[in-house]
């Protein structure tokens, strides 16, 4: 009985194989990976659940290329859309992710999240300006591997270290006038 039962799960395992190397089987997978990687893209975007931009914000002495409130949805969807392309990228680059890849893009995602409870939840633009720093870093170190087994995961990884740049500068800018 066991080895018939064996027998019963080679084959299965055998079919699955088969189904798995057909066009279309490929092509839904290879869906399902875009669309799990622009999911997690957006997963920082939770942060955002702690934005109030109150009097507080508006009290705050802002430099002059502080850009105006309207702007920020619109970017931030957009960098979380090609962050989350930019890890689909670099995992088909590199074939899987282990545990030191996830752990990277978790500490990422995580000093991205929490960026926007510093500042605006804890009403610390100190504090945010230390997650950010560790956000650069994080930022930095997900690049080098990009640039290893992605052009393309770097190339959509660009325009948001830029910007976090720019947001470094800003926040710093805010906790200096204030």
């Amino acid at each position: 009985m066991p080895r018939l039962f064996l027998d019963c799960i080679k084959v299965g395992m055998s079919y699955h194989r088969q189904i798995c190397r057909t066009p279309s089987a490929s092509r839904i997978m290879n869906v399902l990976k875009i669309v799990f990687f622009i999911i997690l893209g957006f997963l920082p975007a939770l942060g955002g659940l702690f934005t109030d931009t109150g009097t507080w914000y508006a009290s705050l002495h802002k430099p002059l290329f502080n850009p105006p409130g309207w702007v920020f949805g619109p970017v931030w969807s957009m960098l979380y859309l090609t962050i989350g392309l930019s890890l689909y990228f670099l995992y088909n680059g590199m074939g899987h992710f282990g545990w030191k890849m996830w752990s990277l893009v978790a500490t990422h995602h995580f000093l991205n999240f929490i960026w926007t409870p510093a500042f605006f939840y804890l009403k610390s633009p100190l504090l945010a300006l230390l997650v950010i720093i560790a956000l650069l870093v994080a930022i930095a170190r997900l690049m080098l591997v990009q640039s290893r087994y992605s052009r393309s995961a770097l190339y959509l990884f660009i325009p948001y270290s830029i910007w976090v740049c720019f947001a470094t500068v800003l926040n710093a800018s805010i906790w200096y006038l204030n």
